[in-house]
Order: structure tokens, then C-alpha cells, then sequence
């Protein structure tokens, strides 16, 4: 055989030897195999109460507040009335910068309409607040008003902290 004969058919010898075991490979595969299935207790079925037997209620949450605890209902309501008036702040804030930003362009119609929006949002706050009141009571309503009108004690130690002597009117 001729030396330029020879070359191509070593070539393709040695191009099915290493593509022969992958093929094989790839036939005789099994397929995946199902994941174990975990049997599950079976619990009996739920039956429904008899017409004159009244059923009890299930244990209550862990994370929720006790039903016992006096202060429970009250805790929940100055929940709603924080978050209330975390809402109020921000639309009143937002307003706010729009007016501003409307009056120094100069649009006095956007303006007004941005005062009269003030105004409701005042509006329903007060009375929002004035029903939260009632309902917590006036003794609670005050610690409530403590809590959400003024800094927090932690905050004010941290800014105490923080305080840095005056700079000397000289230096920048």
C-alpha cells in the first residue's frame, strides 16, 4: 500500500475505535430511576360534628397574641394606627415636595390642586386617629402618641453620642 493510502484509513480506523464505545454508551443507557416515594401517615379523616355538639376551635397560632391577654386587641389596633400614620407621612410628605416643586415652576393651578389633596389627606387623618383613640382609650393613647410623635429613647441616645463639638467659625 501506498504511504498516502495508508494514512486516511488510519484515520477513520481510529476515529470509529474512539466513536464506537461512546455510541454504545449512549444506547445501552437505563433511564432515571424514580426518586424513593415517602410514605405518608395517614391521619383518620375529619369527621364533621354532631347537630348538637359544638366543636372547639384549634390551638391558635404561636406567633399570634393570646386572646387571654388584655392588652392583645389594644396592641393590634396601635399596630394599624402606626402603620396608618407611616402611610400619612409619606403621602403628606410626597405632596408636600410636589407643591414645592409646582410652585417654582410656577404652575399655580397644580398648586391648589396639591393643597386641596393636603387638606383631604389632613382630614381623614384626624379622624382616622380620632377612631383609633376611642378605641385603645385615652390612658393608652397617650403612650401610643408618645411612642410614634417623638424620637424613640434609643434614638435620642444614639444622637447624643454622635454629637461633635461646634467647628471654629475659620476653618472649613
Amino acid at each position: 500500500m501506498n504511504r498516502n493510502q495508508v494514512q486516511p484509513l488510519l484515520l477513520l480506523l481510529a476515529a470509529a475505535a474512539l466513536t464506537g464505545p461512546l455510541s454504545a454508551q449512549t444506547r445501552s443507557q437505563e433511564p432515571p430511576k424514580e426518586p424513593a416515594k415517602v410514605e405518608r401517615v395517614k391521619q383518620p379523616p375529619k369527621q364533621a360534628a354532631p347537630a348538637g355538639e359544638v366543636r372547639k376551635p384549634e390551638a391558635p397560632k404561636m406567633d399570634a397574641p393570646k386572646a387571654d391577654s388584655p392588652n392583645a386587641e389594644k396592641r393590634e389596633i396601635a399596630k394599624k394606627a402606626a402603620h396608618f400614620e407611616s402611610v400619612h407621612r409619606d403621602r403628606i410628605a410626597r405632596i408636600d415636595r410636589l407643591i414645592a416643586i409646582y410652585t417654582a415652576k410656577g404652575d399655580r393651578a397644580k398648586v391648589t390642586e396639591l393643597e386641596a389633596l393636603r387638606e383631604s389627606q389632613m382630614k381623614r387623618h384626624d379622624n382616622a386617629m380620632e377612631g383609633f383613640r376611642k378605641q385603645i382609650g385615652s390612658d393608652d393613647w397617650g403612650r401610643f402618641e408618645k411612642e410614634i410623635k417623638g424620637p424613640g429613647e434609643r434614638a435620642q441616645k444614639v444622637r447624643e453620642k454622635q454629637e461633635k463639638p461646634a467647628r471654629p467659625a475659620g476653618k472649613n
